[in-house]
């Protein structure tokens, strides 16, 4: 539980120093487009979508590498205590209700940091405007 914890904050700094460093360096990009008349909601909109994208489709990817990678690995390692292999043969249960409600709490998390990184680039982005 500690490993998965902590996996857990380093991709979400992970995802939070990539997504800022996105927009950051998009800021001109979203002054533009507000010049050309783009409200800041469909500018935020736009961002949401992108980085939603990111996001499903990681959780996606990652949890079918773990489907796959659980069930080509986990039936070979599980072992007797004389190094044999079990009989019956391992059968792989995952558990798909705690799994949904863990991706949809790690989806809430990084949808949460999108939502701060777009009040971030909102604020940032009408001072952009006030400058020029």
């Amino acid at each position: 539980m500690l490993g998965f914890m902590a996996a857990l904050v380093f991709a979400a700094l992970g995802f939070l120093v990539n997504a800022t460093v996105a927009a950051r360096e998009r800021l001109a990009e979203f002054a533009i487009l507000r010049a050309l008349g783009v409200s800041s909601r469909q500018v935020l909109g736009m961002l949401a979508v992108e980085q939603a994208f990111v996001v499903g489709l990681s959780l996606a990817a990652g949890t079918g590498l773990a489907v796959v990678v659980g069930v080509l690995v986990v039936p070979h390692i599980v072992l007797t205590g004389q190094a044999a292999a079990v009989t019956p043969g391992v059968v792989l249960d995952i558990p798909w209700a705690a799994t949904g409600l863990m991706l949809a709490l790690v989806a809430a998390l990084l949808f949460a940091i999108v939502a701060g990184l777009a009040r971030n680039v909102r604020r940032q982005g009408h001072g952009l405007r006030e400058e020029q």
